[in-house]
């Protein structure tokens, strides 16, 4: 029993610090890959365009 309450008490924390650098993660993938998929997949379709961020070379 004890295990268990070690591993949920290490997730919970790892969870946390993980929410620090998930900002970071999303603005590197709109610039990366604007047109790819959803970040985060909870994120709901909102019926913006997602090609906003498309920097053209030509322009």
């Amino acid at each position: 029993m004890r295990l268990k309450q070690d591993l949920l008490s290490q997730l919970s924390q790892l969870k946390s610090e993980r929410q620090s650098f998930e900002p970071h993660w999303r603005e590197l993938a709109n610039f990366t890959r604007p047109r790819s998929t959803r970040f985060i997949a909870s994120e709901v379709n909102r019926g913006d365009r997602r090609n906003i961020l498309v920097v053209i070379e030509d322009a």
